[in-house]
């Protein structure tokens, strides 16, 4: 179960931003207009209406949870992303900063963690932000991170300051890497996507106890509350992989450090 939802949600993430969206508006309408026109043959307007007072405080009580819930989610989606873009600039500053320190320095060795720190920047702009998006981290990329950790504590700086903050932005690239690492799984864990899934059928399969005597404004009533639901369900997949899909964060912040460091 959680290979299948983790799959199809990651699926739907790397589509382009226009199609996720039909695809959540093709799932979710395509069901509902069919029970609709269901219900609509089956049972008539007088005989629902007749109970729109318990299905009201039905709908209300799910709807109002359910709505809750979506906004939590967004919430938390939204944040995931942002913590996980904030760490991956966390990351590249930090490299920065050691590229500015080893400048002092008139070790041979300062010259092979530029080295070190230009492969690994271009491991994470090549391989890692593709390979990272739902999957796990690059064997490449982390085994270059692990050069950078063996080279850059044996170069000589000119003063034990300057040693002690270039061992300091070592550790917070460390931590930045293990944060934008963790940020590229998703925000969003198998069951609550299910939840999100069956609190989504429940809310507009309430909504159907409702009847309008005229088709049209049924239909237009119902169609304005799935739309609602798929744009909503559409923010949560866009932001919860944040190297993937239209709104992913781009390799900018490394790409720097490509275009900066030596690469001979």
């Amino acid at each position: 179960m959680t290979e299948l939802v983790d799959g199809f949600v990651g699926w739907l993430a790397a589509l382009p931003a226009w199609l996720t969206l039909a695809v959540l508006l093709a799932l979710l309408a395509a069901p509902t207009v069919l029970l609709l026109h269901f219900l609509r043959g089956r049972v008539s307007h007088d005989a629902m209406r007749r109970h729109h007072d318990v299905a009201g405080i039905v709908f209300a009580a799910v709807g109002g949870l359910y709505g809750i819930l979506l906004a939590f989610t967004v919430v938390i989606t939204f944040e995931h992303h942002h913590e996980t873009e904030a760490a991956t600039w966390a990351e590249a500053g930090a490299h920065h900063g050691m590229l500015d320190l080893l400048a002092l320095s008139t070790d041979p060795k300062a010259g092979q963690a530029e080295d070190a720190i230009a492969n690994y920047s271009a491991l994470v702009v090549n391989d890692e932000l593709a390979v990272t998006n739902y999957t796990g981290r690059s064997t490449p990329a982390e085994d270059s991170f692990r050069a950078i950790w063996e080279i850059a504590p044996q170069v000589a700086m000119p003063t034990d300051a300057a040693s002690e903050q270039l061992l300091r932005q070592l550790a917070t690239a460390d931590d930045a890497r293990t944060e934008r690492l963790r940020g590229s799984q998703g925000a969003i864990q198998t069951s609550l996507w299910v939840v999100l899934a069956v609190g989504a059928a429940a809310t507009i399969g309430f909504s159907l106890l409702f009847s309008i005597e005229s088709y049209a404004p049924h239909l237009l009533v119902v169609g304005g509350l799935v739309a609602i639901i798929a744009l909503v369900l559409f923010v949560n997949v866009q932001l919860n992989f944040p190297f993937v899909g239209s709104d992913a964060v781009g390799p900018d912040a490394f790409a720097s450090l490509v275009l900066r460091a030596p690469t001979d």
